[in-house]
């Protein structure tokens, strides 16, 4: 993928320094956000700081949009956790956040 080029040794061996590390943190965060490798890589190597953020905007517009969704998922089984009917489907509070759910994904 070569998002990590170390320097070499004179024998071969791979050598990595601090900004080496620092890079490599920088790939395992951007992935646990949910980024792609080639997301990754065009946020690494952009020519400019604008293609950098037109890259980061797109990953914070779907990480955002992914925040939203959880909080309605959160919002649905707190809901559900609050529910004392032995039916959940015939709960009137749950009924009512899942039509509001399905009118508005």
């Amino acid at each position: 993928m070569g998002l990590v080029v170390p320097r070499r040794t004179s024998t071969g061996h791979r050598m990595y320094g601090l900004a080496d590390r620092y890079r490599v943190a920088a790939i395992v965060q951007a992935k646990a956000a949910g980024m792609s490798l080639d997301s990754i890589r065009a946020m690494l190597t952009a020519a400019t700081p604008a293609e950098r953020n037109r890259v980061l905007q797109h990953q914070y517009d779907a990480l955002s949009q992914r925040v939203v969704e959880a909080q309605a998922a959160l919002a649905l089984i707190d809901t559900a956790l609050g529910c004392e009917h032995g039916d959940l489907a015939s709960c009137p509070r749950f009924r009512a956040v899942l039509a509001e759910r399905v009118r508005h994904p």
